[in-house]
């Protein structure tokens, strides 16, 4: 199951999630000579996914990868939306909940309806700290029955959570998410990817420079790829 794979790889990805959120603060793209002076290799700080094509957005996607029962995606959630208001009016971030198995589906199902309610970053918060604390539960009625409980408290008005969860339109929505996630090779998480062409590596030169530095440059490639 993709959940043990990440369990196995979980104590590296964990102390590069944490590199990364630390080093957030020296990560503002208003750096000066940052960019233009520190070089940036693919397949060291990032891979270029093979056939690629643009997301067909009018505006450069940042997208993350995330899954609600990884600690290491929890501990970057405030970095990411920190960034987020450092974003150009041309760039936006967009977080795509993963799909690898019957359990992280129901998750990320989880996050398209708190989306489709307008869910604020402080619900996100809770449902990270509720899933993480049943990640080991196999029993997903448990799962249904806490989240359940995480929306009513957070005042996000559901008639039939169960009916809404498997809605028409959610399941579109991880139908693309399986899709692109697909495409792009995304095995662990957190997973930061430029506009459905650029993956950014979990490694230790990454950590070194800090993955929004990376982020920013390849937004430039972009923005050069676009026009």
């Amino acid at each position: 199951m993709k959940n043990l794979h990440f369990l196995i790889i979980g104590a590296i990805a964990l102390l590069v999630a944490v590199a990364l959120y630390i080093k957030f603060s020296s990560d503002k793209p208003d750096s000066g000579n940052t960019l233009a002076s520190t070089q940036f290799v693919e397949d060291v700080h990032y891979r270029t996914v093979a056939g690629a094509e643009f997301s067909n957005a009018s505006n450069i996607q940042v997208q993350e990868f995330f899954w609600y029962g990884c600690p290491h995606c929890e501990a970057f959630e405030p970095a990411i939306h920190q960034y987020r208001k450092t974003l150009s009016s041309d760039v936006e971030l967009v977080q795509i909940p993963v799909t690898w198995n019957e359990a992280t589906r129901l998750h990320a199902a989880m996050f398209y309806l708190a989306e489709s309610k307008h869910a604020s970053e402080a619900f996100h918060a809770e449902l990270f700290k509720t899933i993480i604390a049943l990640r080991k539960e196999g029993n997903l009625e448990t799962h249904v029955q806490a989240a359940e409980k995480v929306f009513s408290a957070h005042g996000l008005e559901v008639s039939d959570f169960r009916t809404e969860l498997q809605s028409s339109d959610i399941q579109m929505k991880l139908d693309a998410s399986t899709k692109l996630m697909k495409a792009l090779a995304i095995s662990g998480t957190p997973s930061v990817v430029v506009d459905s062409t650029w993956v950014v590596l979990n490694t230790a030169e990454v950590a070194e420079v800090g993955v929004f530095k990376i982020v920013d440059n390849l937004i430039e490639m972009a923005r050069s790829a676009r026009k």
